[in-house]
């Protein structure tokens, strides 16, 4: 498997949750990034070693986004599945920056530079 083909696997299957197409444009983006994608669907998940524990969220955002990277790449490899509902990574993101919190329309780059 090239990496083109994971590239392009991982960047199918987000559901629009109402003005969120700012959000699954960001998951699209960062999950053409071959290295973050590996990191969080290896087998080790050594990502998880890597949480800090004494930050207020216990890594909640890191599980949050790895699962559903690990869902996306899932659908990718011939799932019966074929959407991810990005849910709970709106609602941990909503909880550090409260301005993703509704339904308002956001550009990308807000939520990539938060």
């Amino acid at each position: 498997q090239t990496l083109a083909t994971q590239q392009t696997r991982a960047a199918v299957g987000l559901i629009n949750l109402g003005n969120t197409c700012y959000m699954n444009t960001a998951i699209q983006c960062i999950c053409s990034t071959p290295m973050l994608i590996s990191y969080f669907n290896s087998e080790d998940k050594k990502w998880v070693r890597d949480i800090n524990p004494k930050s207020d969220l216990k890594g909640k955002l890191a599980k949050t986004f790895g699962s559903v990277i690990n869902r996306l790449s899932i659908i990718g490899s011939g799932s019966s599945e074929n959407t991810v509902r990005p849910q709970a990574l709106k609602s941990v993101i909503a909880r550090l920056a409260p301005q993703f919190g509704g339904y308002r329309q956001h550009d990308c780059h807000e939520l990539l530079r938060f």
